[in-house]
């Protein structure tokens, strides 16, 4: 199974070697749990970062590394570009950052109004898909026009190139931008994930895309109630207009034939300081779970059980 002999185990280690089509020196980080056995296939867990986001700072900012270690799972946290790739912005001395060419929501002008902070960068304007900085004339932009979407797909074929992964228990999640590109994954790469989890992370108006290949998916959406970046209810913020949460999920819910209202459910973790509350669409044909949790706090609200509910979905979608 695994056919790499000489691995980095119980610490983190960062790739620079994966291609995107353009790039071929993308970066990931890497976190492999000191049970790795290579010859029993291990689940995987992606956590995509968000907008000026470092993968290195938040694969050791987070707790995803000690609950991995823990119930025996890989971490991969891959890398975003921005202008400090070499890109250069356009017009404007400004910069959007680190974040994720998310696809079509990317890049469209009808998701935003010239209010909205956007960018232009090279890799976009020599396409034509923008003409400088800010608002349309940016095309609603804040990446780059480098394909992630290769990147990521390229990052995974490397990492079972050499481990022995369960590619029936593969997982992605992210937050901010980094759950707007959880959401991205799954439409285009529908049957990679044994569930998704984007957190305080939406599609832009018009993005809801569920392939019907998703019915193998769960799906859990997870966010702070006060968030006024990326509002849970959608709508209008900094510019850009969003869906929301619940209709997002409802789309899931229809195809993983479920009931048709929200009704309570539970977790472990439920309550706490945050009053952490889920519900789900019951019943669902499909035997996966679709559910939505919602905490006090606003965007960018980190709880102290969030890495902890975070595998107790994954591992039970493991079941379904």
């Amino acid at each position: 199974c695994g056919q790499k002999n000489s691995l980095t185990t119980g610490s983190l280690f960062q790739h620079d070697d994966v291609s995107d089509g353009i790039n071929t020196d993308r970066t990931f980080v890497e976190y492999i749990p000191t049970s790795y056995d290579k010859d029993t296939p291990m689940p995987v867990m992606i956590y995509f970062h968000g907008q000026y986001g470092n993968a290195m700072s938040d694969a050791e900012s987070y707790k995803y590394t000690s609950v991995g270690e823990e119930n025996g799972f890989v971490s991969l946290y891959p890398q975003g570009l921005g202008k400090a790739k070499g890109e250069e912005v356009n017009a404007t001395s400004a910069n959007c950052g680190t974040g994720w060419n998310v696809g079509a929501m990317a890049h469209d002008s009808n998701t935003c109004d010239d209010s909205a902070y956007s960018c232009c960068y090279a890799s976009c304007k020599s396409e034509g898909i923008c003409t400088g900085d800010g608002g349309k004339t940016a095309a609603c932009g804040w990446t780059t026009c480098y394909d992630d979407e290769r990147f990521v797909a390229n990052m995974l074929a490397s990492v079972e190139s050499e481990l022995c992964i369960d590619l029936d228990a593969v997982f992605v999640t992210g937050g901010s931008n980094g759950g707007m590109m959880t959401h991205n994954m799954y439409s285009v790469m529908p049957e990679t994930f044994r569930a998704v989890m984007p957190v305080f992370g939406l599609p832009l108006i018009g993005h809801i895309d569920v392939p019907t290949e998703l019915r193998n998916t769960s799906i859990l959406l997870l966010h702070d109630r006060s968030d006024t970046v990326i509002p849970v209810d959608g709508g209008w913020a900094d510019g850009w207009q969003y869906e929301s949460a619940d209709d997002t999920l409802a789309t899931w819910a229809e195809l993983h034939g479920c009931a048709s209202k929200q009704t309570a459910t539970t977790t472990p973790y439920d309550g706490g300081n945050v009053n952490l509350a889920c519900t789900e669409y019951a019943s669902c044909a499909s035997g996966h779970t679709v559910m939505k949790c919602m905490y006090d706090g606003h965007h960018g609200s980190w709880f102290a059980n969030e890495e902890k509910l975070t595998w107790w979905f994954f591992s039970g979608a493991m079941l379904a």
